[in-house]
C-alpha cells in the first residue's frame, strides 16, 4: 500500500496543463493549486511546488498532483502511467467526471479530489484518510512566485484573484450550475489584496461568476480595492447588475465589467434557462459604459433549439450594442450538464463519436470546430456563422483602437 509511508516529509508538485485557450501559460497564474501550495506548506512540512509543463522535472516528487480541465485532460493522461509514484488527480473534470473517467485515468491515478483540495491533499500527503472539506474562508494563496507570470491589463502589472466559488443559478449549459456559493471572508480579501499591492501589483482580475451578489458585497470589495490604489475587474449578472453597483464599481478603480450574455434570443436564452432576458442585456451594456467602464459578453453558438434566425438575433444584438469587445465560442455540451444529462429533451445532436475535447484543434485550439448540429442548422452552417462572428469582433477591437 502507497500510503504505509506517507508520514514523513513528502515532496510533491501539483502540474498544471498547458491551457488550449492561451497563448502564452505564463500570463494568469493557476490560483487553485497556488491555494493548495500554500494551506499545504503553512500546516507541514512537507511541500508543493506549483509547475506549468512540469514534465522534464516529475522525477523528483514522491507525490505528483495533477489539476486539470477537461479540455486538456488528455495531457494528463499523456504522463501515465507513472510507476513508484504516487498520483494525485484534481481539479473540475474530476469534479464532474469522477465516475466516467477514462481507463488510463482509473487505472494510473492513486487518488482522486472532487471539489475543494487543500484539506484533501494534505490529508493525502499525511498518509490519512482523505477528508472532503471545503477550503477556509480564511484561505489565500500563495503568491511568492508570481513574479514569473507576465500578466498585464491596461498597461498595468496584473494578477488575479477570487472572492467567491459555487454559483446557484440553474443554467443548463454549465457544469457548475446549482453548486453551493463559498465567500471569502471580507478580512482575508483585504489581507490578500495588500499582499498583491506590496507585491506591486496595479491591477487585480477577479474571476469569480458571483462577485455582483449584492450591493453591500461590491460596496466592501471595491473600497478594498481602492483603498490600496489598485484598479480592477469583475464579472456580473444581467438580472442582477444595476445602476448602484456600477457607480460603486466605477468610483472605486474598476475600469471593466464582463458577463455572459450567451445569447441574444429570447427563445434560446429561455431554452437554457439562463434566467434573463434581452432587454437585460441591452441594459446591463448600457449602465456598464455610461458608468465610464470597459463592457465586456461573452456569447455561445449552436445551442440547443438554435436557427439561422436566433444567430442572427445574437448577431445583431451584438452589432448595435456598445460592446466594447465579445466572445463567441460555440457550444459544446459537457458531462454533468443538465443538457448533457438530458440531451434527449433538446433540439440539439451529437454525433456518434463525440469527445468531449473533439472541439479543440491544434495545441493553442486556434481552430474551433464542432460536431453538434439542431434540427435547424448543420454543424458546418455552425461553424460558418462563428467566422461571421470572428469577423465582427476583429472589427469592433479595430474601431477600439482608432
Amino acid at each position: 500500500m502507497v500510503t504505509s509511508f506517507l508520514s514523513h516529509f513528502l515532496k510533491s508538485c501539483i502540474i498544471v496543463p498547458p491551457s488550449p485557450f492561451l497563448d502564452d501559460d505564463m500570463v494568469i497564474p493557476p490560483l487553485g493549486a497556488l491555494y493548495i501550495k500554500r494551506y499545504v506548506e503553512e500546516n507541514s512540512n512537507h511541500t508543493v511546488d506549483v509547475l506549468v509543463n512540469g514534465e522534464r522535472y516529475i522525477s523528483q516528487y514522491d507525490v505528483i498532483g495533477f489539476s486539470s480541465v477537461t479540455a486538456n485532460i488528455k495531457y494528463v493522461e499523456s504522463f501515465l502511467p507513472l510507476p513508484d509514484k504516487i498520483t494525485v488527480l484534481g481539479g473540475p473534470h474530476v469534479t464532474f467526471y469522477r465516475n466516467d473517467l477514462s481507463p488510463i485515468l482509473r487505472n494510473n491515478i492513486t487518488y482522486l479530489i472532487p471539489g475543494h483540495g487543500c484539506e484533501s491533499f494534505l490529508s493525502i500527503l499525511n498518509g490519512k484518510p482523505i477528508r472532503y472539506l471545503p477550503d477556509d474562508r480564511n484561505q489565500m494563496p500563495h503568491r511568492g512566485e508570481l513574479h514569473k507570470y507576465n500578466y498585464f491589463m491596461y498597461d498595468l502589472k496584473a494578477t488575479t484573484m477570487i472572492t467567491s466559488r459555487g454559483c446557484p443559478n440553474k443554467c443548463y449549459f454549465c457544469e457548475d450550475a446549482n453548486t453551493s456559493l463559498w465567500l471569502k471572508n471580507i478580512e482575508t480579501i483585504d489581507k490578500e489584496v495588500k499582499e498583491c499591492a506590496d507585491l506591486g501589483y496595479k491591477f487585480i482580475s477577479i474571476s469569480d461568476d458571483m462577485f455582483c451578489i449584492n450591493i453591500k458585497r461590491v460596496k466592501a470589495v471595491s473600497e478594498i480595492m481602492k483603498k490600496y490604489s489598485i484598479n480592477f475587474r469583475c464579472l456580473a449578472r444581467a438580472n442582477i447588475f444595476n445602476e448602484n453597483m456600477a457607480k460603486i464599481l466605477a468610483n472605486n478603480g474598476c475600469l471593466e465589467v464582463g458577463f455572459g450574455a450567451e445569447s441574444g434570443s429570447q427563445k434560446i436564452l429561455n431554452i437554457i434557462n439562463k434566467r434573463i432576458t434581452v432587454k437585460q442585456i441591452k441594459k446591463t451594456i448600457d449602465i456598464i459604459k455610461d458608468y465610464g467602464m470597459f463592457a465586456r459578453a461573452s456569447f455561445m453558438l449552436g445551442l440547443p433549439g438554435e436557427t439561422k434566425e436566433t444567430l442572427e438575433e445574437t448577431y445583431n444584438l451584438i452589432k448595435e450594442s456598445r460592446l466594447n469587445d465579445f466572445v463567441g465560442f460555440i457550444f459544446h455540451p459537457y458531462r454533468g450538464t443538465y443538457i448533457y444529462d438530458n440531451i434527449e429533451k433538446f433540439d440539439i445532436q451529437l454525433p456518434e463519436d463525440y469527445d468531449d475535447t473533439m472541439h479543440l484543434l491544434g495545441r493553442k485550439a486556434t481552430v474551433p470546430q464542432t460536431g453538434i448540429r439542431t434540427n435547424n442548422l448543420t454543424s458546418k452552417q455552425i461553424f460558418k456563422y462563428h467566422k461571421k462572428f470572428r469577423k465582427l469582433k476583429f472589427k469592433r477591437l479595430k474601431n477600439e483602437r482608432k
